[in-house]
Protein backbone atom coordinates (compact mmCIF):
# COMPACT_ATOMS: atom_id res chain seq x y z
CA UNK A 1 0.00 0.00 0.00
CA UNK A 2 2.75 2.30 0.55
CA UNK A 3 4.34 1.69 -2.76
CA UNK A 4 0.87 2.88 -4.33
CA UNK A 5 1.07 6.12 -2.50
CA UNK A 6 3.96 7.28 -4.50
CA UNK A 7 2.81 6.62 -7.51
CA UNK A 8 0.84 9.92 -8.16
CA UNK A 9 3.97 12.39 -6.85
CA UNK A 10 6.21 9.99 -9.08
CA UNK A 11 3.61 10.31 -12.13
CA UNK A 12 3.97 13.98 -11.76
CA UNK A 13 7.50 14.01 -11.51
CA UNK A 14 7.72 12.24 -15.11
CA UNK A 15 5.64 15.04 -16.81
CA UNK A 16 7.59 18.07 -15.21
CA UNK A 17 11.22 16.50 -15.41
CA UNK A 18 11.57 7.74 -21.54
CA UNK A 19 9.74 2.58 -24.91
CA UNK A 20 10.82 5.89 -26.35
CA UNK A 21 12.98 8.66 -28.84
CA UNK A 22 15.95 6.53 -28.77
CA UNK A 23 16.14 5.46 -31.68
CA UNK A 24 15.48 8.42 -33.16
CA UNK A 25 18.51 10.05 -31.52
CA UNK A 26 20.45 12.41 -34.12
CA UNK A 27 17.04 13.41 -35.86
CA UNK A 28 15.30 14.45 -32.40
CA UNK A 29 18.07 16.35 -30.58
CA UNK A 30 17.44 19.80 -29.99
CA UNK A 31 18.84 22.75 -28.64
CA UNK A 32 16.08 23.62 -25.95
CA UNK A 33 16.14 23.14 -22.31
CA UNK A 34 13.25 21.30 -21.93
CA UNK A 35 11.28 18.64 -24.07
CA UNK A 36 8.30 16.28 -23.36
CA UNK A 37 8.01 13.28 -26.11
CA UNK A 38 4.68 11.05 -25.47
CA UNK A 39 3.23 8.38 -26.85
CA UNK A 40 0.06 5.92 -26.75
CA UNK A 41 0.78 2.30 -28.23
CA UNK A 42 -0.99 -0.81 -29.15
CA UNK A 43 0.82 -4.15 -29.17
CA UNK A 44 0.01 -7.83 -30.22
CA UNK A 45 2.18 -8.82 -26.33
CA UNK A 46 4.06 -7.25 -23.68
CA UNK A 47 7.71 -8.39 -24.48
CA UNK A 48 10.34 -7.04 -21.73
CA UNK A 49 13.73 -8.40 -22.01
CA UNK A 50 13.01 -11.41 -23.84
CA UNK A 51 9.83 -12.83 -21.81
CA UNK A 52 6.39 -12.35 -23.16
CA UNK A 53 4.55 -11.17 -19.60
CA UNK A 54 1.06 -10.67 -21.09
CA UNK A 55 0.29 -13.06 -24.33
CA UNK A 56 -2.35 -10.67 -25.54
CA UNK A 57 -3.25 -7.18 -26.87
CA UNK A 58 -1.71 -4.39 -24.94
CA UNK A 59 -2.14 -0.61 -24.50
CA UNK A 60 1.11 0.73 -23.52
CA UNK A 61 1.47 4.70 -22.85
CA UNK A 62 4.89 6.50 -22.31
CA UNK A 63 6.02 9.94 -21.25
CA UNK A 64 9.36 11.17 -20.85
CA UNK A 65 10.43 14.63 -19.79
CA UNK A 66 14.08 15.86 -20.04
CA UNK A 67 15.35 19.31 -18.87
CA UNK A 68 19.08 20.70 -20.25
CA UNK A 69 21.31 22.32 -17.31
CA UNK A 70 25.03 23.08 -17.62
CA UNK A 71 26.63 19.60 -16.48
CA UNK A 72 23.79 16.96 -18.30
CA UNK A 73 20.27 16.29 -18.88
CA UNK A 74 17.48 15.29 -16.47
CA UNK A 75 14.76 13.40 -17.35
CA UNK A 76 12.21 11.38 -15.78
CA UNK A 77 10.25 8.81 -17.53
CA UNK A 78 6.56 7.26 -16.86
CA UNK A 79 5.62 3.77 -18.86
CA UNK A 80 2.56 1.69 -18.18
CA UNK A 81 0.99 -1.33 -19.93
CA UNK A 82 -2.73 -1.91 -19.72
CA UNK A 83 -3.92 -5.50 -20.97
CA UNK A 84 -7.06 -5.39 -23.02
CA UNK A 85 -8.02 -8.94 -21.68
CA UNK A 86 -7.89 -7.77 -17.83
CA UNK A 87 -9.99 -10.61 -16.57
CA UNK A 88 -8.80 -13.25 -18.65
CA UNK A 89 -5.45 -14.77 -17.67
CA UNK A 90 -3.44 -15.96 -20.91
CA UNK A 91 -1.65 -19.12 -21.57
CA UNK A 92 1.76 -19.23 -20.54
CA UNK A 93 4.19 -18.48 -23.85
CA UNK A 94 6.86 -20.65 -22.04
CA UNK A 95 6.73 -24.28 -21.40
CA UNK A 96 7.75 -26.02 -17.83
CA UNK A 97 11.72 -24.98 -16.68
CA UNK A 98 13.54 -26.18 -14.05
CA UNK A 99 14.21 -24.41 -11.06
CA UNK A 100 15.74 -24.23 -7.30
CA UNK A 101 13.37 -23.56 -4.83
CA UNK A 102 14.70 -21.77 -1.28
CA UNK A 103 15.54 -25.01 0.64
CA UNK A 104 17.69 -26.40 -2.58
CA UNK A 105 15.19 -28.79 -4.36
CA UNK A 106 14.63 -28.93 -7.78
CA UNK A 107 11.58 -27.75 -8.70
CA UNK A 108 9.00 -27.09 -12.54
CA UNK A 109 8.19 -23.27 -12.83
CA UNK A 110 6.07 -21.92 -15.80
CA UNK A 111 5.83 -18.10 -16.25
CA UNK A 112 2.25 -16.58 -15.88
CA UNK A 113 0.53 -14.02 -17.66
CA UNK A 114 -2.26 -12.92 -15.73
CA UNK A 115 -4.44 -9.54 -16.21
CA UNK A 116 -2.37 -6.94 -14.70
CA UNK A 117 -1.66 -3.95 -15.18
CA UNK A 118 2.01 -2.10 -15.23
CA UNK A 119 3.10 1.07 -14.25
CA UNK A 120 7.06 2.09 -14.50
CA UNK A 121 8.68 4.85 -13.37
CA UNK A 122 12.37 6.15 -14.50
CA UNK A 123 14.26 9.07 -13.12
CA UNK A 124 18.07 10.09 -14.39
CA UNK A 125 20.57 12.14 -16.20
CA UNK A 126 22.50 12.30 -19.10
CA UNK A 127 26.29 13.58 -19.48
CA UNK A 128 27.97 14.25 -22.69
CA UNK A 129 31.09 11.79 -23.40
CA UNK A 130 32.78 14.26 -25.62
CA UNK A 131 32.41 17.74 -26.24
CA UNK A 132 30.53 17.62 -29.56
CA UNK A 133 30.57 14.12 -30.18
CA UNK A 134 26.44 13.23 -29.71
CA UNK A 135 27.72 10.06 -27.53
CA UNK A 136 26.49 9.57 -23.69
CA UNK A 137 26.21 8.30 -20.45
CA UNK A 138 23.16 7.80 -18.71
CA UNK A 139 22.52 7.02 -14.96
CA UNK A 140 19.37 6.17 -13.17
CA UNK A 141 17.16 4.50 -11.24
CA UNK A 142 13.73 2.96 -12.21
CA UNK A 143 10.58 1.19 -10.24
CA UNK A 144 8.77 -1.53 -11.54
CA UNK A 145 4.71 -2.04 -10.10
CA UNK A 146 2.27 -4.40 -10.91
CA UNK A 147 -1.09 -4.73 -9.53
CA UNK A 148 -0.70 -8.46 -9.59
CA UNK A 149 2.01 -10.09 -8.55
CA UNK A 150 3.21 -13.81 -9.37
CA UNK A 151 7.17 -14.85 -9.05
CA UNK A 152 7.41 -12.71 -12.10
CA UNK A 153 5.75 -10.00 -11.34
CA UNK A 154 6.34 -8.39 -8.13
CA UNK A 155 7.08 -4.60 -7.70
CA UNK A 156 11.32 -4.45 -7.55
CA UNK A 157 13.84 -1.59 -8.55
CA UNK A 158 17.31 -1.40 -10.24
CA UNK A 159 20.17 1.14 -10.91
CA UNK A 160 21.44 1.08 -14.40
CA UNK A 161 23.73 3.13 -16.69
CA UNK A 162 23.35 3.01 -20.48
CA UNK A 163 25.69 4.34 -23.27
CA UNK A 164 24.71 5.62 -26.65
CA UNK A 165 27.45 6.45 -29.22
CA UNK A 166 26.68 8.52 -32.38
CA UNK A 167 28.71 6.03 -34.44
CA UNK A 168 27.40 4.21 -37.24
CA UNK A 169 24.71 1.74 -36.30
CA UNK A 170 24.60 4.05 -33.17
CA UNK A 171 25.43 0.97 -30.78
CA UNK A 172 24.18 0.76 -27.01
CA UNK A 173 25.23 -1.09 -23.99
CA UNK A 174 22.84 -1.09 -20.84
CA UNK A 175 23.97 -2.77 -17.46
CA UNK A 176 20.72 -3.00 -15.13
CA UNK A 177 21.27 -4.26 -11.22
CA UNK A 178 18.13 -5.20 -9.88
CA UNK A 179 18.49 -4.49 -5.60
CA UNK A 180 15.10 -5.14 -4.66
CA UNK A 181 13.46 -8.28 -5.12
CA UNK A 182 15.68 -10.41 -7.96
CA UNK A 183 19.01 -9.12 -6.78
CA UNK A 184 20.57 -9.74 -10.36
CA UNK A 185 22.24 -7.95 -12.93
CA UNK A 186 20.71 -7.75 -16.72
CA UNK A 187 23.00 -6.94 -19.83
CA UNK A 188 21.84 -5.53 -23.06
CA UNK A 189 23.63 -4.43 -26.19
CA UNK A 190 21.79 -3.31 -29.41
CA UNK A 191 22.39 -1.75 -32.99
CA UNK A 192 20.63 0.25 -35.05
CA UNK A 193 20.44 2.25 -38.44
CA UNK A 194 17.56 4.30 -39.71
CA UNK A 195 17.06 4.09 -43.38
CA UNK A 196 15.65 7.47 -44.53
CA UNK A 197 12.53 7.27 -46.70
CA UNK A 198 12.72 11.06 -48.21
CA UNK A 199 10.23 10.55 -50.83
CA UNK A 200 7.36 10.01 -48.12
CA UNK A 201 8.02 12.94 -45.80
CA UNK A 202 11.01 15.12 -44.57
CA UNK A 203 12.69 12.43 -41.58
CA UNK A 204 10.63 9.27 -42.32
CA UNK A 205 12.83 6.00 -42.28
CA UNK A 206 12.31 2.72 -41.40
CA UNK A 207 15.18 1.42 -38.71
CA UNK A 208 16.27 -1.93 -38.49
CA UNK A 209 17.55 -2.69 -35.01
CA UNK A 210 19.10 -5.87 -33.56
CA UNK A 211 18.93 -6.53 -29.30
CA UNK A 212 20.93 -9.50 -27.12
CA UNK A 213 20.46 -9.96 -23.83
CA UNK A 214 22.32 -11.14 -20.42
CA UNK A 215 21.48 -11.86 -17.17
CA UNK A 216 23.86 -12.87 -13.92
CA UNK A 217 22.03 -14.25 -10.58
CA UNK A 218 18.69 -13.45 -12.17
CA UNK A 219 18.22 -17.17 -12.14
CA UNK A 220 18.00 -17.82 -8.51
CA UNK A 221 16.34 -17.09 -5.67
CA UNK A 222 12.80 -17.20 -4.61
CA UNK A 223 11.15 -15.70 -7.97
CA UNK A 224 13.96 -16.76 -10.69
CA UNK A 225 13.36 -14.54 -13.84
CA UNK A 226 15.40 -16.85 -15.85
CA UNK A 227 16.65 -20.60 -16.06
CA UNK A 228 20.15 -19.73 -16.19
CA UNK A 229 22.85 -17.13 -16.15
CA UNK A 230 24.05 -15.87 -19.24
CA UNK A 231 22.70 -15.55 -23.21
CA UNK A 232 19.12 -14.85 -22.52
CA UNK A 233 17.37 -13.90 -25.78
CA UNK A 234 18.05 -12.22 -29.26
CA UNK A 235 15.67 -9.77 -30.84
CA UNK A 236 15.64 -8.58 -34.40
CA UNK A 237 13.31 -5.56 -34.93
CA UNK A 238 12.17 -3.56 -38.00
CA UNK A 239 10.60 -0.12 -36.60
CA UNK A 240 9.19 2.60 -38.61
CA UNK A 241 9.20 6.59 -38.24
CA UNK A 242 6.60 8.45 -40.23
CA UNK A 243 5.91 12.19 -39.15
CA UNK A 244 1.48 13.12 -39.24
CA UNK A 245 2.12 16.54 -38.58
CA UNK A 246 4.39 19.29 -36.82
CA UNK A 247 5.60 17.40 -33.72
CA UNK A 248 3.43 14.06 -34.26
CA UNK A 249 4.55 10.59 -36.03
CA UNK A 250 3.18 7.34 -36.44
CA UNK A 251 5.79 4.69 -35.20
CA UNK A 252 5.05 0.75 -36.23
CA UNK A 253 7.21 -1.81 -34.86
CA UNK A 254 7.64 -5.86 -35.94
CA UNK A 255 10.05 -8.33 -33.88
CA UNK A 256 11.08 -11.62 -34.34
CA UNK A 257 12.17 -12.64 -30.21
CA UNK A 258 14.61 -15.89 -30.52
CA UNK A 259 14.55 -16.93 -26.34
CA UNK A 260 18.02 -18.47 -26.06
CA UNK A 261 17.19 -19.24 -22.50
CA UNK A 262 14.34 -21.70 -21.32
CA UNK A 263 12.27 -18.67 -19.35
CA UNK A 264 12.47 -16.20 -22.40
CA UNK A 265 9.91 -16.40 -25.42
CA UNK A 266 10.59 -17.15 -28.59
CA UNK A 267 7.65 -15.35 -30.71
CA UNK A 268 6.68 -12.78 -33.45
CA UNK A 269 5.17 -9.73 -32.08
CA UNK A 270 4.14 -6.26 -33.37
CA UNK A 271 2.31 -2.95 -32.55
CA UNK A 272 2.17 0.72 -33.17
CA UNK A 273 2.17 3.82 -31.29
CA UNK A 274 1.38 7.38 -32.01
CA UNK A 275 4.51 9.67 -30.50
CA UNK A 276 4.12 13.86 -29.91
CA UNK A 277 7.28 15.27 -29.30
CA UNK A 278 6.85 18.89 -27.53
CA UNK A 279 9.83 21.74 -26.92
CA UNK A 280 11.56 21.42 -30.44
CA UNK A 281 12.49 24.20 -32.06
Amino acid sequence: MKKLLILPALFALSFTSTSEAQVFDASYRTTNDFKLSTSLGLFSDRVFRGQNLYNGVSFQPDARGSLKTDWGSLYGEFFSHIGADQGDPKASSVPPFDVSDSDGNSAKAALVTPGFNEYDFDIGTTFDLFEGNGSELAVGHKWYFYDESSDRLVDTAELYGLLRFDLPFHPQILAAYDYDEHEGTYLEGSIHQPIPISSIAENAAIIPQITFGMSSGLDGGDRPIYEDSGAAFLDFALKGNFPINTGFAFVPELHFNDGIDDAATSDIWFGMALRGDFGAE
